[in-house]
């Protein structure tokens, strides 16, 4: 039925269509300002309607739509309000179609134009709501805080308030929009969980309830390892069976996890629960086991160290002594030696023995035994070691053979043969052969007549007779050895000694064929006969020369400063009778011989009390490569150098007097060694300033030069006067020459010098030309 108002003017009871129900709407017709009603003026001047859709009742009490309109002024205030039917709420105002207003009483301002007001209104539904967790039948032990999520949704708009209900009696009530709740303090058994929602319509739900079960709380299980025990050790590689007993005393086991410290290694869900771990490394291990009960409790059994060793190797061993095929005599000791190793451990002991049965053991190194009183017979050693893990390893066998006696093999003389005529002091080299196995020889000596010469106790048993006198021996070689002891002799070897011969006369020195350095001094010695006649003299010639002669012991000559070529000695002896005797002809080689001189350059160091010395070589008519250069000072080598320029840098020199030499030595091990030298390092080092230079280049030539050498100046516009200062490597000689060139050269005679390296110093007016070098063949 439809609800009446009465209202100032006019009471329209307005309904509008909304779905399948009426609602009613109270229209009031505000008076204008000045107090005239809205009809002062309807016949006045056409006017815009307003209509409504109007439900009215019939004959028989059913609402029936009519459609009424009213008429106002444009811009006439009217108010609306609309009251919903239960079951319904207002949503909003539309004129024309168009949304105006949300409020329920709404005060619309006439336009100039006919409008219909149409008041919009839903139907209340109600919401929705629902317990998300916990689970229907969740069980929670007691004491514990149980979570609650519940989820709810009004389409009518918003959810002001979700309460949750146990066992119907609100327990919360929130406006969050997480709709969460902690229930605490339970008591254990059965409870019915219910959640319930209100929105801002005013509407309510109440969701099905959700049964939980409070319980007891849950006992952990119960885990231990028994096999394999603790401490227990495992060979290496072996695979290792884990067993672990587990049980729950208010559940079930729902596996056993297994665990290498905190490595998982294995899982088993069923009784007995058994994993293995396969072909396990050498180390040491801790293992426990993880149980699970239905409740996902867990426990960890106590630890379980097990370890694998390494696998035992067993130790090595061999016989050292005897020897395979050693002979020993009847009722011998036999002292029988082992050498035995464990790697990875010690050797506790070793059994030694003949065959099968045991001669003897020994627990410490050396491991020997002594086997007393042996039986003639072939015997098979073996040593048996024990390591400490009981490991055991028997050697190879070693035969050996025991005799009733050692027979020694019959001995012949070799050398010297016999009726061997040798000269007085020579050298009897004595060779026995002997006719069977040596090896029982103890010692062989060697006789002359009756005079034992000497004796040798070692194979192949050779002695030599030294310094053989003048006569007839008989000599002979005697075996000793054997067990017991026996004695053979050798053939006989007649020898016969002769006096030596008179010495004859000849050159022994130089030797024949002989190459001499070209320059030299060469000292010619002779070997003069045994005889009661004086020698008068001893004359030496070079072919049909004669280049010398001596009258003094031993008679040997100097023939000085040889020159190149190849020359036939002779030495010819004169006795005080004018008898005369020559020697051999000796034929020797005279050529150019390498040549070797040394200079050296202090380097200064200033503010040092030591400083570095610099040798440079030169060499002079090479055959071959030199190979190295050795410097000595005093006496001592101070180094090599096998790399050219050959070049010897000496640090750390104080002041002093040094003499200097060196040796090189060439690719085929022909050495030739240098001058003496005296180097002089002063207490103070300083660098002289150098005597101004002449800008004057000359050239030397000829360079090698044998008699004369020619120096030509090249920018030489008159005649001048030098000074020429020639002095040898070593500093021990020097010659000065005075000259006026003639077409700009200088020649000076150096005929007279000895071969070697010079070198050159210019001056003129005492000012100095830069210096050079030449070589004097």
């Amino acid at each position: 039925m439809l609800k009446k108002k009465s209202f100032i003017l006019l009471l329209l009871s307005l309904t509008l269509l909304v779905t399948d129900k009426s609602f009613a709407v109270k229209l009031d017709i505000l008076p204008e300002e000045d107090g005239h009603s809205i009809f002062n003026e309807i016949s006045e001047v056409e006017k815009p309607k307003l209509f409504f859709s109007n439900l009215i009742e019939d004959s028989e009490g059913v609402l029936v739509l009519a459609e009424e309109e009213y008429t106002f002024n444009p811009g006439e205030k009217v108010t609306v309000v609309a009251e919903p039917n239960q079951g319904f709420y207002f949503t909003h105002w539309e004129a024309d179609g168009q949304k105006v207003s949300e409020a329920k009483e709404f005060v619309y301002t006439m336009p100039s134009k006919s409008v219909t007001l149409t008041g919009i209104f839903k139907k209340i539904v109600d919401p929705t709501v629902r317990i998300i967790s916990p689970g229907n039948s969740a069980s929670f032990e007691v004491q514990k805080d149980i979570p609650v999520k519940v989820q709810a949704e009004s389409p009518n708009g918003k959810v002001t308030k979700v309460e949750l209900l146990r066992n119907g009696i609100v327990v919360g009530s929130i406006n969050d929009p997480s709709n969460s709740f902690i229930v605490s303090n339970l008591q254990i058994g059965t409870h019915s969980l219910t959640a319930r929602v209100t929105d801002d319509k005013g509407a309510r739900a109440t969701s099905s309830a959700v049964t939980i079960l409070v319980t007891e709380p849950n006992k952990v299980p119960i885990v231990s390892i028994i096999s394999p025990k603790p401490a227990e050790v495992f060979p290496e590689g072996v695979d290792i069976r884990i067993e672990a007993n587990a049980s729950d005393p208010d559940g079930s086991i729902s596996k056993v996890e297994f665990y290498r410290g905190s490595i998982l290694v294995g899982t088993s869900t069923t009784s007995p629960y058994i994993i293995t771990m396969p072909k396990v490394a050498p180390g040491s291990y801790n293992l426990t086991a993880k149980a699970f009960d239905n409740k996902n409790a867990t426990a960890i059994s106590s630890v379980v160290n097990v370890v694998v060793e390494k696998a035992n190797v067993a130790p090595t061993v061999n016989i050292s002594s005897p020897k395979n095929g050693d002979e020993f005599v009847l009722g011998s000791n036999i002292r029988i030696e082992a050498q035995a190793s464990d790697s990875d451990g010690t050797v506790n002991k070793v059994e030694f023995y003949r065959g099968d049965v045991l001669i003897g053991t020994a627990t410490s190194a050396p491991f020997a035994v002594t086997w007393s009183n042996v039986t003639t017979g072939t015997h098979s050693l073996t040593a048996k070691a024990f390591d400490d893990k009981g490991a055991s390893k028997i050697s190879a066998a070693v035969n050996i053979n025991v005799l009733s006696e050692f027979e020694i093999p019959e001995i012949s003389l070799v050398t010297p043969t016999d009726d061997q005529v040798l000269e007085e002091g020579s050298t009897v080299a004595f060779t026995v052969m002997f006719n069977g196995d040596s090896k029982y020889v103890k010692r062989v000596e060697y006789y002359a007549g009756s005079q034992l010469l000497g004796t040798s106790t070692s194979n192949p048993y050779n002695f030599d007779w030294k310094n053989v006198p003048v006569g007839e021996h008989e000599l002979k070689a005697v075996v000793i050895g054997g067990t017991p002891e026996k004695i053979k002799n050798s053939n006989l070897v007649k020898l016969s000694v002769k006096p030596k011969p008179t010495i004859p006369f000849e050159i022994t020195a130089p030797l024949r064929n002989s190459i001499i350095a070209t320059g030299v001094d060469l000292t010619i010695s002779v070997q003069v006969p045994n005889s009661i006649k004086k020698i008068k003299t001893v004359e030496y010639f070079r072919g049909n020369v004669k280049i010398g002669q001596t009258t003094i012991a031993p008679y040997d000559f100097v023939w000085k400063n040889v020159s190149s070529g190849e020359y036939n000695l002779v030495s010819r002896l004169v006795y005080e009778d004018n008898t005369v005797i020559l020697s051999p002809v000796v034929k020797i080689f005279v050529e150019p011989f390498p040549g070797l001189s040394i200079n050296y350059l202090v380097l200064d160091k200033p503010g040092q009390e030591d400083v570095e010395v610099q040798f440079t070589p030169t060499f002079l008519d090479l055959k071959s490569p030199v190979a190295n250069v050795q410097y000595f000072v005093d006496e001592n080598l101070v180094g090599t150098v096998d790399r050219e320029p050959f070049i010897l840098s000496w640090r750390g020199v104080f002041p002093g007097t040094y003499k200097v030499y060196a040796v090189a030595k060439d690719q085929n091990n022909l050495e030739f060694k240098s001058e003496e030298i005296i180097m002089e390092i002063k207490g103070e080092i300083s660098v002289e300033s150098e005597p101004e230079d002449l800008k004057m280049s000359y050239v030397l030539g000829p360079n090698p030069t044998s008699d004369f050498l020619n120096i030509h100046f090249s920018e030489l516009e008159e005649e001048q006067e030098f000074e020429i200062n020639v002095i040898s490597m070593s500093g021990h000689f020097s010659k000065v020459f005075v000259a006026k060139t003639t077409d700009s050269s200088i020649t000076i005679d150096v005929s007279n010098l000895k071969s070697g390296i010079y070198a050159i110093h210019l001056q003129n007016d005492g000012r100095y030309i830069s210096g050079d070098k030449f070589i004097k063949r």
